[in-house]
């Protein structure tokens, strides 16, 4: 178990705090209690916490890859890293770690958007592309690995506990009653909702991309076969 985070500002004028994403890296300490590390790029910044399982050593996050164009952080575990990462080698792929962390990035080079049809595993990570200012999220099949949002006047806040979120100081907790009676019937809220307002989760089998205010999600996997687009 890991932990991830991130500020996505609109105005890529706008700088990045350090002091609060490291605010919402830390307050999921218990989810990454061997490393920690942050990302900023002037409007965007990216935070993670490391639970290691995986290259102990070498699987440093926020991760970049070779060129330095795209950068990760990823919590969850991929099984078929190792065929992947054959696959990409033949492609003339480098790698510096043995980690699944690096397989995603590499993949995401490769694949794009559709690199999370190739992972078995469990997983919730974000890729932030440089040279576009693009952002893109993916939750794994079935939705082991959280991942909440928020979309506020100005930002985009993502994180995988909704303490984290609130950190950002971009939204308040606020209850969403019209959750309430749902949650304590079957101790959850079904769909994106959360019980707190203005929070939404990344539904299992979708991606999403951020470029701008433009925010789009897409079903990149459903067991009856069909997909499903939308825009925020």
């Amino acid at each position: 178990m890991c932990g991830i985070a991130g500020i996505y500002h609109f105005n890529s004028e706008r700088p990045c705090s350090e002091r609060t994403l490291i605010r919402m890296r830390d307050i999921m300490e218990s989810r990454g209690p061997d490393d920690k590390g942050l990302f900023i790029d002037r409007n965007v910044g990216l935070a993670h916490r490391r639970l290691s399982i995986i290259d102990l050593g070498g699987g440093h996050q926020p991760m970049l890859d070779q060129d330095e164009r795209f950068c990760i952080v990823f919590n969850g575990e991929i099984y078929n890293h190792k065929s992947l990462r054959q696959g990409l080698e033949k492609k003339g792929y480098k790698f510096r770690t043995s980690s699944d962390t690096e397989v995603i990035l590499n993949l995401y080079i490769d694949e794009g958007e559709q690199c999370a049809k190739h992972l078995n595993g469990i997983f919730a990570f974000a890729i932030y592309e440089k040279g576009t200012g693009k952002l893109f999220l993916a939750r794994d099949h079935m939705g082991i690995k959280p991942l909440y949002y928020t979309r506020s006047k100005d930002s985009f806040i993502f994180a995988s506990e909704t303490k984290s979120i609130f950190c950002s100081e971009e939204v308040k907790p606020e209850c969403n009653l019209d959750a309430v009676e749902e949650y304590f019937i079957f101790r959850h809220v079904a769909g994106d909702r959360d019980l707190y307002k203005s929070v939404n989760r990344l539904l299992p089998g979708h991606y999403m991309t951020i470029d701008g205010e433009k925010i789009v999600s897409q079903q990149y996997w459903t067991p009856y076969g069909r997909e499903i687009n939308d825009t925020i």
